[in-house]
């Protein structure tokens, strides 16, 4: 496939056309659309993807993945009741108390 080339016609060449065609502006190359689509995409998946992968995450000394298991639905169950979904900076305070108090800790990864 050859590259899409887009190029400024010279004054020579706009004085022969008709007048409507001397002031309209070309629009982008669809190639070009597709490349800033692609890197905004790009940009905004990798935002996405740093976001799936905190920097911390829950620790008690000896306890299992089943206690932490039972901790974790213990304390969403306690402080996410509803079934609405809707998840606010104080639910997530009140989330970190109540495994705080079951004996977890954060701990960077």
């Amino acid at each position: 496939m050859k590259p899409h080339i887009v190029s400024w016609p010279d004054s020579t060449a706009c004085a022969n056309r008709p007048a409507a065609d001397r002031t309209a502006m070309p629009l982008p190359t669809l190639p070009l659309v597709r490349v800033r689509h692609a890197l905004l995409l790009s940009c905004v998946a990798l935002l996405g993807g740093c976001a799936l992968f905190p920097d911390w995450r829950w620790e008690k000394e000896g306890a299992s993945q089943a206690e932490y298991d039972y901790d974790i639905k213990y304390c969403k169950q306690l402080i996410y009741p509803g079934v609405d979904g809707y998840v606010t900076k104080e639910s997530v305070r009140r989330m970190e108390a109540c495994m705080i108090s079951r004996g977890w800790r954060k701990a960077p990864n």
